[in-house]
């Protein structure tokens, strides 16, 4: 209950920078398994211009106090802030087009409002070198690229500055080695591989090869001829199938996931490597 003669007074923000973290793993498109938050230093900044930094999902924001006056000139002299990221889900740099070594960091500058993280922007800069996060992100206010706004009591002339930043899934052939007792192993002579769903027409399967398999099995091994991009989810399967004088046989196969991974030092690529017991 507010007593008489006083009053409430309310702060009105408004936003005034924004960034997102966008990724075609997801299948929403937004990065949401990555942390930001402001520098020491820039935290600082931010108090002393009376900015309020706000994290959400795949990113954040930046708002500003509408009741101040930021005309003044002192308000136009450069300066950057310093947001570091970290990215929370421990197969990141496996299923992203990232440097392997998940203790790369990466420093983000460009001035661009649209900008791609991959391994090129891997950073070999010391002062980035710190544990528990995976990188800087940089943003410059400049009298002609502002963060700050100069005319606040014309809100219709104001544009907030924005950061996209695009990461791509890393690409992979798949891999399915089906093993079985030498005993067994020629009556699976016939599999075939069947995809529906978002698979189908996706993958494409050459006939399989012989080989032993781990422990001695012997197995057919079906690669892939054609990469794809991998994904949190896939609305589709795929199946192992054959019909012949010893029957029909139907098997459902693991999709792809980031936990079967791995770099095939054959070819220097990626792969997705699923062991199927006949």
């Amino acid at each position: 209950m507010m007593l008489q003669g006083t009053y409430r007074h309310t702060t009105r923000y408004i936003e005034i920078f924004s960034c997102v973290f966008l990724h075609d793993y997801y299948k929403n498109g937004i990065c949401n398994e990555i942390e930001v938050r402001p520098t020491f230093t820039t935290d600082t900044l931010l108090k002393n211009y009376h900015l309020i930094f706000r994290p959400s999902r795949g990113g954040f924001s930046i708002a500003a106090d509408g009741s101040r006056d930021y005309s003044n000139a002192i308000f136009k002299d450069s300066f950057y802030l310093d947001f570091e990221f970290k990215f929370t889900n421990i197969y990141f740099h496996t299923f992203t087009d990232l440097c392997e070594d998940p203790e790369a960091k990466y420093f983000l500058e460009d001035d661009s409002d649209i900008v791609v993280l991959n391994q090129q922007k891997a950073s070999t800069e010391p002062s980035f070198d710190r544990a528990g996060i995976s990188g800087v992100l940089r943003i410059e206010h400049t009298k002609e690229r502002p963060i700050l706004p100069f005319q606040l009591e014309n809100e219709t002339d104001f544009v907030p500055r924005t950061k996209v930043v695009h990461l791509r899934s890393r690409e992979f052939k798949l891999v399915y080695i089906c093993y079985a007792s030498t005993e067994k192993i020629n009556r699976f002579s016939n599999l075939n591989i069947e995809s529906e769903g978002v698979f189908k027409g996706l993958l494409l399967f050459g006939q399989p090869e012989r080989i032993d398999a781990k422990l001695g099995f012997p197995a057919y091994k079906f690669t892939s001829k054609n990469s794809i991009p991998m994904r949190n989810s896939w609305d589709g399967y795929i199946t192992l199938e054959k019909s012949d004088q010893f029957g029909f046989y139907k098997k459902s196969l693991p999709n792809p996931s980031p936990q079967s991974l791995k770099l095939d030092s054959n070819t220097n690529s990626f792969i997705s490597e699923n062991y199927v017991k006949l």
